[in-house]
This record gives structure tokens, sequence and C-alpha cells, in this order.
């Protein structure tokens, strides 16, 4: 016998009104049962639904009484610590609900914490939907759109990562003549509308191919202000207009998104489709490939679900994490070849079953004229203000992955030597960064710069002594090379990085110096280190300047790319 959840629609959490153990349930799967908690359920809905407005109102009625009253003030803290667990409660009820619409047992049972009545009482609720049917119920929630739209967005990620998605039959040949130098790369974004890593790492291979005589084109989707006419932008890009709506789900999305490619594809006829991270842009771009005929390269340049889940790590476990996971290697699956930056992600490729032959590497790199402008760095270094002492600099987003407060508690363990510090950027954690720069009598010796231009990030490492990029041991930092510790070797910088496999490569063979992440012991050693022996640091930025221009300039990794579009080209027919 099993105790059944009925709620009233005004009863506040807290007061549910449990059936009698006397009225015993003999029947759980018969029509009259399933009604009754269908009923049940709708209830439920209704009442978190104005559980939420009620708890914003009761906030905000706290924050006014307590700026008009000491009694007020003195007890809010008590009464917003019992509303926060409230608003965790409705929270953990709308999980449970999202996961037992959805058929996801286990992830809706995982929610127990305390809602109206106890722990028990959901997994209650739960068992007994469940045992009543497995169909999904959506007309149980008219009543909260939002939910509705939530549980068909769950539904269709649930779908996703058990089933894969659809590919369909690549056509036996490509759609009328096509041009044998001229590649589409779809992209997510680039420099017309960003000016980030990635915007720049597209720029420079789109660039260094035209270089090579490939007429490489960078297709981007149109901005919500678009007129939705095709659009030329330079010489390296297009919009592929018009604006693709994202309302109706994942699926809707990608297929839009293709159907706009392939227009594409008619219009220009390349001969290949080379598309970039992530899984949206790369399988639409494979679905749009096969329906052309042509062959189809997916370049991963990092996994999005790890980036989150550096700065959520619950996320790890949730559902949107492993839908991302599966189409990045269902998309790579598609592909005929694979670009990977780094050997952590081809590594995580190959155990997903990517055959080693189709994986190529595709590095980061400079430009071959990419090196220090005294004139520009010293009138960067007046503009900062800064003196005749070594530099310990940073450039980049300031993020808690990025190990900037073992930086600080290392430079604060620094004695009788000289230096400062220069912070280039900005980020969520700056703030905080600030007041522990502060809490370790820092300030003093720090300049912070705030965000500037990329030419400007990059013109300082001329003036940078010692650039340590001591990321923290985290799934995101394992896995995605950045592109700054081909900067700073560029700029003449010396480098220090963390012991972890994407950055160490950077600092072997003297080009750098390694120490374990989170230790600002061995950081605090290493600056000191090269602060007093000006020497080394030199030999060292040498080697490094002279390493990444005989191996990571973007011609070089150009000519590794336009060597894969020669090898997969061959089967078609000429313009």
């Amino acid at each position: 016998m099993t105790e059944g959840l009925c709620l009233s629609p005004g009863s506040p959490i807290g007061k549910s009104t449990m059936r009698s153990p006397e009225a015993p349930r003999t029947d759980l799967s018969s029509q009259a049962e399933i009604d009754a908690l269908q009923r049940e359920n709708a209830v439920l809905r209704a009442e978190v639904t104005q559980l939420r407005s009620s708890l914003r109102m009761r906030a905000a009625t706290i924050f006014a009484e307590a700026a008009s009253s000491p009694r007020a003030l003195i007890s809010a803290p008590g009464r917003l610590w019992s509303l926060g667990r409230e608003i965790l409660n409705a929270r953990a009820w709308r999980r449970v609900i999202l996961g037992l619409e959805c058929g996801l047992p286990d992830d809706a049972l995982r929610h127990t914490a305390p809602g109206p009545g106890s722990a028990s009482t959901v997994k209650t609720l739960g068992r007994h939907i469940l045992s009543g049917t497995d169909l999904p119920r959506p007309a149980l929630h008219v009543t909260d759109p939002a939910l509705i739209e939530a549980i068909s967005r769950t539904d269709e990620l649930t779908r996703l990562v058990r089933d894969g998605p659809d590919w369909p039959t690549p056509a036996a040949q490509a759609a009328g003549p096509v041009s044998s130098r001229r590649v589409l790369m779809a992209l997510h974004t680039g420099q017309p509308d960003q000016t980030n890593g990635y915007a720049r790492r597209s720029h420079e291979i789109l660039t260094a191919l035209s270089a090579l005589g490939w007429e490489a084109q960078g297709a981007l989707r149109s901005p919500a202000n678009d007129t939705g006419i095709p659009e030329t932008l330079t010489n390296l890009y297009h919009r592929i207009g018009p604006v693709i709506p994202e309302t109706n789900g994942l699926d809707a999305y990608v297929a839009a998104y293709a159907d706009r490619l392939f227009e594409d594809i008619q219009r220009t006829r390349p001969a290949l489709v080379h598309a970039a991270s992530n899984h949206v842009t790369g399988r639409a771009a494979a679905l749009a490939a096969r329906r052309a005929g042509l062959p189809f390269i997916y370049e991963v340049r990092g996994l999005w679900e790890v980036t989150r889940q550096s700065v959520e790590p619950l996320y790890a476990g949730a559902l949107g994490y492993r839908a991302q996971r599966r189409m990045e290697i269902e998309t790579a699956k598609a592909a005929d070849r694979l670009f990977v930056n780094g050997e952590a992600i081809a590594d995580l490729f190959r155990d997903a079953g990517i055959p080693s032959e189709r994986i190529v590497q595709v590095p980061n790199g400079v430009a071959p004229d990419q090196a220090p402008d005294p004139a520009a760095a010293s009138a960067l270094k007046a503009r900062w203000g800064l003196d005749d002492r070594p530099v310990i600099g940073f450039a980049g987003s300031i993020t808690s992955y990025e190990g900037l407060e073992d930086l600080f508690a290392a430079c604060a363990s620094l004695k009788h030597v000289p230096f400062q510090l220069l912070i280039i950027g900005d980020g969520p954690d700056m703030p905080a960064l600030q007041n522990e720069a502060k809490r370790l009598g820092l300030d003093g010796q720090i300049c912070w710069t705030g965000r500037v231009t990329p030419e400007d990030a990059r013109t300082a490492y001329a003036f940078i002594d010692i650039a340590p990029l001591v990321r923290k041991d985290s799934p995101v930092t394992r896995l995605v090379p950045p592109l700054k510790p081909l900067d700073v070797m560029a700029g003449k910088a010396a480098l220090i990085v963390s012991d972890l496999p994407p950055l160490k490569e950077f600092a072997a063979d003297g080009r750098g110096v390694i120490v374990p992440p989170g230790s600002p012991t061995a950081l605090a050693a290493a600056l000191q280190g090269l602060l007093q022996d000006e020497a080394s640091r030199t030999a060292m930025t040498q080697a490094a300047f002279a390493w990444i221009h005989k191996t990571r300039t973007w011609p070089e990794i150009a000519a590794r790319i336009a060597g894969v579009y020669s090898d997969l080209l061959p089967r078609l027919p000429p313009a």
C-alpha cells in the first residue's frame, strides 16, 4: 500500500494533504487511478506556477520591510534563507516533472529535494505516474506554457541522446558542375562580427588558403536585424540569409540552417564543404553537403559542453551535456575527415570510434610576420604607465580556470625581487580578483587595463618579460589548447605553463617552464628564477620564437588543410 499526494490549488508549500492510509490503492494500473494521478499532477503544476510568482513577491516584501524597520532588518536573513529553500524546492519539483514527462525516471527521481510534503512524496508521485503510463502528457500543463516548451525541448534532447540524429543517404554525385578549388566554410561566427579566438582562427585559415590559390569563403548566418538577402561582406565572407527562427527546437533549427547552406551551395558551386564547431553548424553543413553530393570536413575546435562544465560543474551530468556530446560524435562520424585542434581532442574521438586515419591535426598558428614592434610597444607601455621594472603579464578573459589567484599568491611571496604585474582583459572573476590583490598587498604593483583590442594585447607581449599561463586542472583546460601561448612566443616573452596536455607541448625542449597546476609555491620559484636570470629568459624566448615560425605559421597549417582538400576532390568532376 502506497500513499499518494493530493494538493489543493491554494495550499501553500509544506501544507499538503496526504490521502488517508485507510484508503488502500488496489489497482494502480486502472484508468480511474491514472486519471486521478493526472489530476493530482495538474494541480501540482498549477501550484508550482503560482508559487514562483508568490516567491518573487515575498522576496520584494522582505527587502521593503527591512529598509523601513530595524526589527525587519534583523529578521531578514532568516526569512530570506527560508524563502531560498522554497525556491530550491520549487525548482526540484520542476525537474521531477520534466524528467517524468520525457520518460527519464532516473533523472526525475534523482531530484528529491523536499517539496510539498517531503522527499518521499516526490518518489511516490513519480512511481505512481510511471506505473500508470509511459506516454508524455503535455495536456496536463496548459496552465504553464513555459513548462510545455521546456518539456518539448527536453523530449527532443532525450531522443537525440538515445537515437542520435537522422542522416539522409548522400547524393551519388555532385548536383551540377562545381569549381574545383572553391570551398564553402560554414562558421559559427567570423571577423565581421567577432574578434575572439574562434573568429581569428577562421580568418587566418581563410586568408592563408586564399594565398595558396583556393577560393575559400566563410558562410555566416544572418543576424537578427539582417535584410534576409544573401550578402557578400568581404572577399572572404558572405551571409546566408534570411534569419533562421530559433523557436521550434534544435532539429528544426538545424534543418532550416541546412536548407540555407544548400541554397548557398547551389549559388556558389563549391567542390567541398568544411564546417567548424560546434555541432549545430557542423550537422547543418553535413546535411547540406550530403544533399549536394559533396565531401564534408568537420573541424572540432573545442567541445562547448566541456567549456560550460568548467563554470557549471554540475552540468556534466545534465541532459544537455549528454545531447551535445552525442551530436559532436555523430557529426564527426558523418565527416569524410575530422580536423582537431590538439591531441587530447583527437583521443576523445578515437575513443568514440572515429578511425585514426580520418583524423587530422590542425593546430593554432601565428602570422609569418608576427613579431614585436618596438615603437608600438614603447608607446603602449607608456600609455599604461608602466616603469622599467620587469613585467609579469597576462592577457585574456579573467575567469576561474585561468589560475590568476595562484599567480597572485605566487607574486605575493616573492621577496626582494622588483617586478610589476600587468593584467589585460576583463571577465566575470575580475572584481573578486581585484579584492584578492588588495588582500595580498599587491594592488600597488598591478596595472589593470580592462578590455583592449586584440592588436594591443599582442603588442603588449613585446614588453612583458614573463607570461604565466597557469590554468587550473579541469576538463576544459585538459582538452582545448589556447591561442595565447603562440602570441606569447611571437612577442618574445618568457612562457610559464601548467603541466596540462594542451599546454606543456609549447614549453618543451627549453621553450618555456612547466609547473604543476594549482601550485603557487612552484610558480613562485619559476618566477623568481626567471626574474633573476635575464640570460635564461633570452635563450628561452629565442628558442620559442624560432619554433613557432618553423612549425606553427598559418601558411604551414593552411598547406596541411589544402592537402586534405586535394585528397578528397579527385572523385569530383571538374567545373
